[in-house]
């Protein structure tokens, strides 16, 4: 399995997203359209919901791999 990954917090900064996932990816900006990001209460990491006229900014990491996959649902 391999697949893109929209990161939106901490796992935009590159070396953040390579101590979670153990593996170097390539990064570009994206915009989510059609989401918000918000502070989630009592925690140190955002969350996004559904909004029609909301765009979260971010990047995307391409070709994500299975091993990976795992250690991020981890």
């Amino acid at each position: 399995m391999a697949d893109n990954l929209f990161a939106y917090g901490s796992l935009r900064v590159n070396d953040i997203m390579y101590a979670v996932a153990g593996s170097r990816y390539l990064s570009q900006p994206a915009i989510l359209k059609g989401y918000a990001c918000y502070r989630v209460k009592n925690a140190t990491y955002p969350g996004i919901i559904e909004e029609p006229r909301a765009e979260t900014l971010g990047c995307v990491y391409r070709k994500i791999d299975k091993a990976t996959w795992e250690r991020l649902d981890a």
